[in-house]
């Protein structure tokens, strides 16, 4: 015990950067006692009420109140992680937007575009944010104008909504619709996805090129689905898609769709806060602090255990 006294002793010179850590820690210490003895109040208090109103009930109320309390926090667990997820995602459909715009201002006229399009398409608005900048930056060749790509997509998504494609298949499509247009062609993998979990898009690409969809298959595996046949399938046939898309009639998942497209379009502000926080000088010099303690505490630490008796 001594030799560990000894060393805590001389261990005194621990930077100025390690005491503002223990005073950060202590106050932190303080903050969590103070919290317990709230919570042993209460505790108390729903102790005493659960006696008397039985052992029975006592078991079921100490089962809501544990299930509450852990479904309270893993919600806002969840939705920090959510909300940084969701900016993140949005800083680089936004760096996207900005290339293939040429300007900010420009960015974002387009996205009211494809939020206005995606509310009408039944989309989610990042969804086809998303869609639209990667169309029109690896597939600029079909899509000179991103304008075209957001109704190029728009036409897509009500297809979707007329074939009755679960999200996920939706996604699945999205993203082999997205390469074989950027690749210039729609082949192998990417022509069986779209076949399995978009066949409407099958059904209009056939139709423009007049032949059937065994024959379209055979068309593909010889590379002549190309981008520019897709993408005119899709904006000659944009008046026959809308008329059957008008006759949907919308599901609850359409709703929670439209409500999550609202939420995501209204919240950008904040997700452009959260990413210039990332981006912040303070934010780095916060970081740098974190990482100057971490390598003041580890070989402190390490020498303590070296002098401990084991």
């Amino acid at each position: 015990m001594a030799t560990i006294n000894n060393y805590i002793k001389l261990s005194t010179n621990i930077p100025d950067a390690m005491d503002r850590a223990a005073q950060a820690t202590r106050k932190a210490s303080n903050g969590m006692n103070n919290l317990s003895d709230r919570m042993k109040k209460v505790a108390s208090g729903s102790t005493a009420l659960s006696e008397r109103m039985g052992g029975a009930f006592q078991m079921m109320v100490g089962s809501l109140a544990a299930s509450a309390v852990t479904t309270a926090l893993s919600t806002i667990q969840n939705g920090i992680s959510s909300l940084m997820g969701t900016a993140e995602e949005y800083a680089g459909i936004q760096a996207r937007m900005n290339l293939v715009t040429g300007s900010q201002q420009n960015a974002i006229i387009l996205n009211e575009r494809i939020y206005q399009s995606a509310q009408k398409a039944r989309g989610g608005y990042l969804d086809m944010a998303n869609a639209v900048s990667q169309l029109a930056m690896s597939a600029h060749d079909a899509f000179p104008d991103p304008r075209e790509a957001v109704d190029f997509m728009e036409g897509v998504q009500k297809l979707f909504v007329i074939g009755g494609s679960s999200k996920e298949a939706q996604k699945n499509a999205m993203l082999q619709l997205t390469q074989g247009m950027a690749s210039g062609q729609l082949q192998g993998d990417e022509f069986r996805s779209i076949a399995e979990n978009a066949p409407m898009i099958e059904n209009i690409i056939a139709k423009t090129m007049g032949v059937s969809r065994g024959e379209l298959k055979k068309l593909a595996s010889e590379g002549k689905v190309t981008a520019e046949v897709i993408k005119k399938a899709m904006l000659e046939n944009a008046d026959d898609i809308e008329e059957a898309y008008r006759k949907m009639p919308h599901t609850f998942a359409d709703w929670a769709t439209d409500i999550k497209s609202v939420a995501e379009y209204a919240f950008a502000p904040l997700f452009d806060a959260v990413n210039e926080l990332a981006n912040s000088p303070e934010f780095r010099q916060f970081v740098d602090s974190i990482e100057n303690n971490i390598q003041y505490i580890a070989p402190i630490i390490k020498n303590v255990f070296n002098v401990l008796p084991i």
